[in-house]
């Protein structure tokens, strides 16, 4: 069986800095990306979504509740914005806010 690799790349709309998740498919990162699949299924995402990457449009309260489902959030292999961990950027996430999510998984 091989390895996959997932990368999640989120960034608030207006801001340059981006917040990088990475994992294997099961992992937090892959489960950000299966969220993105039901969001877009269920309608409270835009944008695309294959079975290799996805980019798409969210607003806060959906964000925070992808990242709510990820256990060990705060130990997992993530990359801050400038030096903030992941619980801080959780909670910094603002509900009416749009954030741009792209995922590649291979």
């Amino acid at each position: 069986m091989a390895a996959v690799d997932v990368y999640v790349f989120i960034r608030k709309i207006g801001n340059d800095s981006s917040f990088v998740l990475h994992s294997g498919q099961f992992g937090p990162a892959g489960g950000v990306f299966r969220a993105l699949l039901a969001a877009l299924v269920d309608g409270s995402a835009s944008g695309e979504w294959s079975h290799s990457h996805a980019h798409m449009k969210v607003d806060g309260r959906i964000l925070r509740s992808m990242l709510a489902d990820i256990r060990n959030f705060d130990t997992a292999d993530m990359q801050g914005v400038q030096g903030i961990g992941p619980v801080a950027f959780r909670r910094s996430i603002i509900d009416n806010a749009e954030y741009v999510v792209k995922a590649i998984q291979y």
